[in-house]
């Protein structure tokens, strides 16, 4: 039962198919695109695009809003007459802005995408 297996020595020396080896880092900076493995960029890239999607949905809104209302300094619109879009324009004014920063992580998890798949398919390709 014992002959089938190679020597443990053999075995030692020989690298582990289960771990691949990790690329040596180019830069000191390499670490912020380096993809972790266990860890799905597509659903990311997707939550990034989502709260993108959000910011220029809000930010569209306000400014077509806006646009109809005008600002609260610059009306010279009576309040009664304008009502509750009136205020619901109002209230909108730079909520836009919460989203704002899922632009640059959105950019972020491409870049970081692009090394995962590229990684991925060299994995398959070795496989």
């Amino acid at each position: 039962a014992g002959q089938d297996r190679p020597p443990r020595e053999t075995m030692a020396n020989e690298p582990s198919k289960s771990t691949p080896k990790a690329d040596p880092p180019s830069s000191p900076l390499s670490w912020i695109i380096t993809p972790s493995p266990d860890i799905n960029y597509d659903f990311i890239s997707a939550m990034y695009a989502g709260g993108s999607g959000l910011c220029l949905f809000f930010y569209s809104l306000h400014r077509l809003l806006e646009g109809y209302y005008g600002r609260k300094e610059d009306s010279n619109i009576n309040e009664e007459e304008t009502g509750s879009i009136a205020e619901f324009a109002r209230s909108l004014e730079g909520i836009w802005l919460v989203f704002a920063p899922f632009f640059p992580c959105l950019l972020w998890s491409l870049v970081v995408r692009s090394e995962w798949k590229r990684k991925e398919s060299k994995k398959e390709k070795q496989a």
